[in-house]
């Protein structure tokens, strides 16, 4: 069987078909998951709350906790050492922190020190509790969040499309190349 030039440019056009074809089989797309919350501070418009006065009963003994890595900052280190110490404390806030960070190389430790307290005896606000408010007394705890840790880039897909494109695109040059 003879093979004529317009033979052997329908079979590489077809050759190249399927190459291509099994090209964008064989690459794979990520999926990205996403979540939306909303939340709103119990202060500010459309809110009416009546004011909940609790109790905060701290410890008289001082405790402390030391925690290493790597590869968090130290902010998030501090964070971590607190919400160490609050969970082997079974407390709800740390009064009075002190931080103790040492930098070695690259690794870095925080120690934190403190009187863990935990909350209670939750309530409404009273007309006596009114007084106690007006002096000034009430204090807002400030809440840390550590920063999430640092993870690998998710795939979007962007790196299919791109490559599918490449390979359609030189799948065209090819194809008239060859036909012409």
């Amino acid at each position: 069987m003879k093979i004529t030039p317009k033979k052997s440019l329908k079979m590489k056009a077809k050759i190249v078909v399927l190459l291509i074809s099994l090209s964008l089989v064989f690459t794979s797309c990520a999926t990205l998951k996403t979540k939306t919350t909303k939340t709103m501070d119990i202060y500010g418009d459309g809110v009416i709350q009546m004011p909940i006065i609790v109790d905060l009963n701290v410890s008289e003994v001082k405790a402390e906790t030391k925690i290493s890595s790597q590869s968090l900052s130290i902010d998030d280190l501090k964070n971590e050492a607190v919400a160490d110490l609050l969970k082997k404390a079974d407390a709800d806030v740390l009064i009075e922190p002190k931080f103790e960070v040492v930098i070695n190389g690259s690794m870095n430790t925080v120690t934190v020190s403190g009187f863990p307290a935990s909350y209670s005896n939750f309530r409404q606000i009273q007309l006596s509790d009114v007084e106690l408010l007006n002096v000034g007394i009430a204090q807002k705890a400030k809440t840390h969040e550590p920063a999430p840790a640092p993870t690998k880039k998710k795939k979007t897909g962007k790196g299919f499309a791109i490559g599918a494109s490449i390979l359609a695109g030189a799948a065209l040059f090819v194809l008239i190349v060859l036909t012409s």
